[in-house]
């Protein structure tokens, strides 16, 4: 749509107020003549709010006692940095994406503990992971 003096675009976005990650996010074009756009783009959040949640959407955290644990665990030992609390955070980071494949905070965290692994050289870098 070219933009002419009688026109507009409306952004609507959602955040979570905890962290600030845009949750939805729609535009719409219309004129001030015709806001029907607008009515179009209320009717599309509150269908896409009222919708179930999607099974198997990843998640930042998870709600399995186990996989927080074992990502704890994790960071704990990342954090320590030697070269064998580094391997250790790795088995805790896998067993955490093992719990909650979903985990998204998890994956993140043992993908940057393989890569520094890897380069290195305190894993060989073919680690057969499940998913």
């Amino acid at each position: 749509m070219e933009f002419q003096q009688n026109s507009f675009r409306l952004l609507l976005q959602l955040q979570q107020s905890t962290d600030g990650s845009y949750i939805w996010s729609e535009t719409a074009d219309g004129r001030l003549q015709d806001l029907s756009c607008i009515d179009h783009l209320a009717q599309q959040l509150v269908r896409d709010l009222a919708a179930p949640a999607k099974e198997g959407v990843a998640r930042r955290q998870s709600e399995r006692k186990e996989s927080c644990d074992a990502y704890l665990q994790g960071r704990y030992h990342w954090k320590l940095g030697t070269p064998d609390s580094i391997r250790n955070s790795i088995a805790s980071f896998t067993k955490a994406v093992e719990t909650d494949s979903n985990y998204a905070a998890a994956w993140a965290a043992l993908s940057e503990a393989l890569l520094v692994s890897s380069v290195f050289g305190l894993l060989p870098p073919a680690i057969p992971i499940r998913g």
